[in-house]
């Protein structure tokens, strides 16, 4: 009975690496983003409405990682309280 539990948690702990995963690419900087951000640490004059685009995208993204995390976490707290079958009766 216990590797079947083992079995549920490793199989949970991947779907929550797998979602985190997909979602943190989603959170990732454009190369524009990056470009302007370093043109802003150098000193030089970078496009603030790229900058100001760039800010509110990773601001959403940051936003969707949360709820896909959220969701990945309430089906890994769904599959550990399904009650395991006892094969002895």
């Amino acid at each position: 009975m216990s590797h079947k539990i083992i079995f549920v948690l490793v199989l949970v702990g991947l779907m929550l690496a797998f979602t985190a995963c997909d979602a943190s690419k989603e959170a990732g900087w454009t190369t524009s983003c990056i470009r302007e951000y370093k043109a802003a640490n150098d000193g030089a004059d970078p496009d603030a409405d790229t900058l100001k685009a760039c800010v509110e995208a990773k601001r959403d993204a940051a936003e969707s990682l949360n709820k896909t995390l959220n969701q990945g976490k309430q089906q890994a707290e769904a599959l550990v309280a399904t009650p395991v079958p006892d094969p002895n009766k």
